[in-house]
């Protein structure tokens, strides 16, 4: 949901004043003083030079201050991105990292296409000054190409990250999709907000400078000079004043794309009414440590919803905490999607942008389940070797049989376990949900670390790393869990399926895709394996995956309902491999969709 329009102004307006924000305003407004600063000096020295001190004009900037301003740039445009995508997945703080919701190479992408659409935008006036065809034009052609620019730039980072690409940047349709997500009605009304917000603030600026700066400027220039240039012997005054326009400056460009952020797609709003869930709700529904109620977990052959896609949001801390709850209780996310697919007859098909809607998922019959590919060359499973000293197997379907100061390790791999180990393992994780249930998160992470290390499996410690995935979600956990989940651990898999659906492919190790998508398969979770296979053969065209690969990207299109992009898929991977060892499969498949069924 969006927000009201009112809501999302005063969010917006909040959202400035958090502490990760407040720290780069401050950041940034320090470092325009100082290139203001160094700016003065060098402009004394050029005045000195032509003996002209009683005119003020402009010089070049100086290489050391071209360099201060591309910090500046790069700390504004990395913040700004950061922060529609924090607020997009649902973040309410904002973080003290430059980048935290966003890489670096989705940073070097957005700023590629920044420069490809300036280069758009300024290639016509650039044009008519160089040919000299007249000013009048060129000026009315500079006018519209920054009138295009400003209504625009609230929907470049929606545009962008909707897919992740410099394109969608110069792309209109992309353009016109970010618009209609937020709406036509409310992006002329946000247009309008932070024309007013600009008014405002520049008017503010302008009479600041103009009453407490502009005059103070040639006396500042001649204490610069009659101290030898040392920059600490300006007047106090000056820094405050310059300061404050700086700050004001560096307030207003971040609550203009705040504001803006806030009125793109997300999910944190699903009922208004609702209050916010206190840190205490959060922890206990991230630890996932009691039993449900009254609803028990659905069967193996319910339908199972598909989760919600890569492109509306990036995944939350809070979504993460409640996708690790409902993995303990073995409950999928909502959201009903339709994945698609670009030209199928594409040499070979690549499985790219999958939009999605309106597609349910089915329920297979035992009769009709995929095969599974058995990976030649995939990890092998975890070893379970018996050990001497190891507690007795235990029924999980029967809970009376586990003891109770082990209840907490029934999602534990405890054949690789001694009982005394076991034991000292469960008592962990009590005082860890403990510290959790009052508020104590970073003393129960504390005691998680230990177990959730380079040296101890996901499979075998999952709990932990269960625990410590809801609340402090990094991308080591995050590897390490996938790698465990494409090993077989069915437990690691349910924890991070929610981010396989929005992941980018190019990001995870080729050999670890087939054995995910195989899971995701297995679960009839379709969008997951579209999700895992899509771009790999432009990622990875000499894989041995490759045809498997596309071999359960066209079973998961037949069973949601795209036999007839399946089909060419199909027929494309019997002509380019005919003597892979899965042929047979493949020439089954195709027939069965040939015969109006599905494989």
């Amino acid at each position: 949901m969006n927000g009201t329009l009112i809501g999302n102004t005063l969010r917006g307006l909040v959202y400035t004043l958090r502490p990760g924000n407040l720290f780069y305003i401050l950041l940034t407004a320090a470092l325009i003083v100082v290139a203001g600063t160094l700016y003065l000096g060098d402009l004394t020295t050029y005045l000195l030079a032509r003996a002209e001190t009683d005119t003020f004009t402009w010089i070049p900037p100086t290489p050391r201050i071209w360099g201060i301003l591309a910090v500046i740039f790069l700390l504004f445009v990395a913040k700004t991105l950061d922060n529609a995508a924090r607020i997009c997945a649902s973040h309410k703080n904002a973080s003290f990292l430059p980048l935290s919701e966003v890489t670096v190479g989705d940073l070097l992408l957005y700023l590629i296409g920044l420069l490809l659409l300036a280069i758009l935008l300024g290639a016509a006036p650039f044009i008519c000054y160089n040919l000299d065809i007249g000013n009048n034009i060129t000026s009315y052609l500079n006018r519209a190409c920054a009138l295009i620019a400003c209504l625009l730039l609230p929907a470049l980072p929606l545009s962008y990250l909707n897919e992740r690409n410099a394109s969608t940047m110069l792309d209109f349709p992309s353009l016109a999709t970010a618009i209609g997500s937020i709406g036509i009605l409310r992006y002329l009304i946000l247009l309008i907000l932070i024309s007013g917000a600009t008014a405002g603030v520049g008017y503010a600026i302008a009479h600041f400078w103009q009453q407490h700066l502009a005059g103070q400027l040639p006396a500042i220039m001649d204490s610069i000079a009659a101290s030898g240039y040392d920059y600490s012997k300006i007047p106090l005054h000056y820094y405050q004043h310059a300061a404050i326009i700086a700050a004001l400056a560096c307030w207003l460009i971040t609550y203009i794309y705040s504001a803006a952020a806030w009125t793109y797609p997300r999910e944190d709003e699903e009922d208004n009414n609702e209050p916010a869930m206190s840190l205490h709700e959060r922890t206990r529904l991230a630890i996932a440590s009691g039993h449900p109620a009254t609803t028990e977990p659905p069967s193996d052959n319910a339908p199972q919803e598909a989760p919600v896609p890569a492109t509306e949001s990036s995944p939350s801390r809070l979504r993460r905490a409640i996708a690790a709850a409902r993995a303990a209780h073995k409950t999928a996310p909502p959201g009903k999607q339709e994945p698609q697919l670009t030209d199928p007859d594409a040499p070979p098909p690549l499985l790219r942008d999958i939009g999605l809607s309106n597609a349910a998922d089915k329920t297979v019959p035992a009769d009709k389940q995929e095969p599974q590919l058995t990976p030649p060359d995939a990890p092998p499973r975890l070893l379970r070797g018996q050990k001497t000293n190891t507690a007795p197997a235990t029924d999980k379907n029967e809970p009376h049989l586990i003891p109770p100061e082990l209840e907490l390790l029934k999602e534990a791999d405890v054949t690789r376990m001694r009982l005394e180990e076991q034991q000292t393992f469960a008592r962990v994780l009590a005082e860890a949900d403990e510290h959790f249930k009052h508020g104590q998160i970073d003393t129960g992470l504390a005691l998680l670390a230990p177990y959730t290390d380079a040296d101890h499996d996901p499979a075998v410690y999952f709990p932990a790393y269960q625990r410590r995935y809801a609340l402090q979600p990094q991308d080591t956990l995050l590897h390490r869990l996938m790698v465990a989940a494409a090993r077989g651990s069915a437990h690691c898999y349910d924890l991070i399926q929610p981010e396989l659906n929005r992941i980018n492919p190019v990001e995870l190790p080729a050999d670890i895709i087939r054995p995910l998508a195989q899971q995701a398969a297995k679960q009839q979770q379709y969008l997951t394996v579209l999700a895992l296979t899509r771009n790999f053969a432009k990622n990875h065209p000499e894989h041995p995956h490759l045809a498997d690969n596309y071999y359960l990207a066209a079973l998961a299109l037949a069973h949601s309902g795209q036999t007839d992009k399946a089909l060419p898929i199909l027929q494309q991977l019997l002509a380019r491999y005919p003597d892979h060892p899965h042929s047979d499969l493949f020439r089954r498949a195709t027939a069965q969709l040939q015969d109006g069924q599905t494989p």
